[in-house]
């Protein structure tokens, strides 16, 4: 059975801003899998997100063959993996979703002067913590960034992430990723067929 499920991605007020989109093969825990060759989320986001933004993970296979492109661009949020390389075929595709109306976000971000092609055609940064303070040194005021902190377990490391001046948050201490309830399965089954999911998923939920 195919689920989908969200995390939420909150602001300095813990309002809800956006939610990153996760597969799951089990609703067991309620806890997403995540496959990033493929994007599992429907072509009307509102019911998945209500009406927030969503954050979803796209391989470089998934960018370079253009999948995002079924996805509603003022709605959507397209994260390149840390593991897709700054090749041509990726620099020309991100330019194209900017040009679509696509916001870009740069996952589990590592600045290497070879991402730099990467980094100007960001909305979004997306840093683990604690690894966060050499990042927002070499990339804050190069151009218009906004910065998503992970892994955000505790009220301590929210109280200083926040005086740190980042932009939002995501994390257990914010919400675990939840299985989105109330969506027809032969729907989803059909939206999964979409973007040519089979198989089964084992990893555990990333962007936690």
């Amino acid at each position: 059975m195919r689920f989908i499920a969200r995390q939420p991605i909150v602001d300095k007020d813990r309002q809800i801003f956006a939610h990153e989109l996760f597969f799951a093969s089990s609703s067991g825990g309620g806890v997403a899998s995540e496959d990033p060759e493929r994007p599992t989320v429907p072509i009307t986001l509102d019911d998945v997100t209500d009406d927030h933004l969503a954050f979803v993970n796209l391989s470089e296979e998934a960018l370079v063959t253009g999948a995002a492109r079924k996805l509603p661009p003022n709605t959507t949020v397209i994260e390149v993996l840390e593991t897709v390389r700054p090749t041509g075929d990726v620099i020309e595709a991100c330019r194209q979703l900017r040009r679509d109306g696509f916001r870009i976000a740069l996952d589990d971000f590592l600045f290497r002067p070879e991402l730099q092609s990467l980094v100007d055609l960001a909305d979004f940064i997306k840093v683990e913590w604690p690894d966060v303070t050499k990042v927002l040194s070499l990339v804050r005021g190069k151009r218009l960034l906004q910065f998503v902190v992970e892994r955000i377990e505790t009220e301590a490391q929210l109280v200083e992430a926040v005086a740190e001046g980042f932009d939002f948050f995501q994390g257990y201490h914010l919400g675990r990723p939840k299985i989105v309830t109330g969506i027809e399965l032969d729907r989803v089954d059909q939206l999964c067929r979409l973007f040519g999911q089979v198989g089964s998923d084992d990893g555990e939920g990333a962007g936690l």
